[in-house]
C-alpha cells in the first residue's frame, strides 16, 4: 500500500519533497473499514505523510514554502489482491 501511495506522490505532486509516509494502526483502525465499504472493497488502509511544497507552490494548489503535516492517502483492496489508492488530502 506504501509503495502505491508514494508512486503516486512522485508522479503527481510536483515540486513537492516527500518527508515522511508512516502507518499510524490507531489512525487507520479508526475509519479504514468506513473506507473499504464505500469503495465496495474488503480492506482499507489509510496512510499519514508530510511533505514539503518548494517556493513555486507545486501544482498551485498548495501553499509556497509549506510543510503539510498527516496527509491522508486511503487505499482499499478486495481478496488480498493489490491495494488501490482511492483519495488523498485532509480529513
Amino acid at each position: 500500500a506504501m509503495d502505491v501511495a508514494i508512486a503516486h506522490f512522485k508522479a503527481e505532486f510536483e515540486d513537492c519533497t516527500l518527508l515522511t509516509m508512516e502507518y499510524k494502526e490507531e489512525k487507520s483502525l479508526d475509519s479504514a473499514s468506513g473506507w473499504a465499504q464505500t469503495y465496495g472493497a474488503e480492506e482499507g488502509i489509510v496512510l499519514l505523510s508530510s511533505f514539503e511544497v518548494d517556493d513555486k507552490g507545486g501544482d498551485g494548489s498548495f501553499n509556497p514554502g509549506d510543510t503539510y503535516h498527516n496527509w491522508q492517502w486511503v487505499l482499499v483492496r478486495s481478496d488480498g489482491g493489490d491495494w488501490e489508492l482511492k483519495t488523498w488530502g485532509y480529513g
